[in-house]
């Protein structure tokens, strides 16, 4: 259970929120493929041993020695903040070959950007029995929403879209396997309290309410070598 995420989502989202030139959404992509990672676009954090390496056109996740209970690495979208009241959708490409059952993936978080205790999570534990794609719900920084929600196709990556309506106010978790291949639809989650497969009112305002946009790879207490997990190919962008 990621709880020094949360932690971390608490003591950084707001200081992170006033580091952004732009409150709402600009479309953003970034295929890792240049030679260093853009640091005007990402703001990086963690805690522990992990690292996040950009290296040979990907995102690599890595942890050669466990310093905490939960080593983490991330990087927070620093240019763009979707709205609150504006149609989005963030997709990344995720892969994870370790057999940690359930202990260590690469994902995508979000965050309320007025209280970092309100987050999701989108992560790929990769194959196994405990493998899969897995979303899992904050409410006020305590896991009282209800379960995690996941589907195991038995694949080692895809990718990961999460996506939110305006209207509803619900975010929809689904993956695809291949860049042809059909969404599969993992979970909903209201952010109103209205609907959704989980929900919880975390009491964004209907006009200035925006989101934080995180990347990251985590692990409890697990080794994770250079190249075993990565992400790349990330996309934010408004859905018309």
């Amino acid at each position: 259970m990621k709880t020094k995420l949360i932690t971390a989502g608490l003591s950084f989202a707001g200081f992170s929120f006033f580091a952004g030139h732009c409150l709402a959404l600009t479309p953003f992509s970034d295929n890792f493929n240049a030679i260093k990672l853009d640091k005007i676009n990402w703001l990086a954090g963690g805690e522990g041993g992990a690292k996040l390496k950009q290296d040979d056109g990907v995102l690599k996740f890595l942890v050669p020695v466990n310093k905490a209970d939960e080593d983490y690495a991330f990087l927070e979208l620093v240019p763009s903040r979707p709205g609150y009241d504006e149609n989005w959708q963030v997709l990344l490409d995720v892969a994870n070959t370790n057999s940690h059952r359930g202990n260590s993936g690469p994902g995508i978080w979000i965050a309320n950007a007025e209280d970092g205790g309100d987050t999701v999570f989108f992560e790929c534990y990769g194959k196994g029995p405990k493998g899969g794609f897995v979303a899992s719900f904050v409410n006020n920084g305590l896991y009282n929403v209800g379960p995690d929600i996941g589907d195991n196709p038995g694949v080692s990556g895809g990718t990961i879209r999460i996506s939110f309506n305006k209207t509803t106010k619900i975010m929809t978790f689904a993956y695809r396997v291949g860049k042809t291949a059909k969404w599969t639809k993992v979970a909903t989650f209201s952010t109103n309290g209205v609907g959704g497969d989980r929900r919880a009112n975390w009491n964004m305002n209907a006009e200035t309410g925006l989101f934080v946009i995180k990347i990251y790879g985590f692990t409890e207490g697990r080794i994770v070598a250079s190249g075993t997990e990565t992400l790349d190919n990330f996309v934010l962008k408004e859905i018309k």
